[in-house]
């Protein structure tokens, strides 16, 4: 994808999803990715990247269909809406084939939630909202 602007390069850009049981996971994902037959590679890829950025997101409606998604379109919650008012405006959407997952951790300036579908979103100019286009690269199925 390109056109993320919380990314400071004009390069392509590449989401990495990882689903797991809990954030307990993480550490045994990450011990994985930096040690063994892991180690190398990943010191030679880490070299490469370029301000990276990564969160934690949290499943909050829709089921996870990942591997099928075109479209991440990234949105920010309007000041003075609610939470619960944010889901109940989203929940026709996700009701039909669309991922929302919402941010848990942040490790840089992403959108607090990603809504995941086949197709671009028109979502209210008010959600402050980003869509770019998906490819994936490998499913791990």
């Amino acid at each position: 994808m390109n056109g993320a602007p919380w990314l400071d390069t004009a390069a392509e850009a590449f989401e990495e999803w990882y689903l797991l049981d809990d954030s307990a996971a993480m550490d045994r994902l990450n011990e994985a990715a930096v040690s063994g037959n892991c180690e190398t590679p990943h010191n030679l890829v880490a070299r490469e990247a370029a301000g990276g950025t990564g969160g934690l997101y949290r499943l909050r409606a829709g089921h996870e269909v990942l591997a099928q998604a075109k479209v991440a379109s990234w949105l920010s919650k309007p000041a003075g809406m609610s939470y619960p008012d944010l889901y109940s405006d989203l929940e026709d959407m996700t009701a039909t084939g669309i991922t929302l997952w919402g941010r848990q951790m942040t490790l840089g300036p992403t959108k607090e939630f990603c809504l995941h579908s086949q197709e671009e979103i028109q979502l209210p100019s008010e959600f402050d909202s980003l869509s770019l286009p998906l490819t994936v690269v490998w499913s791990g199925s």
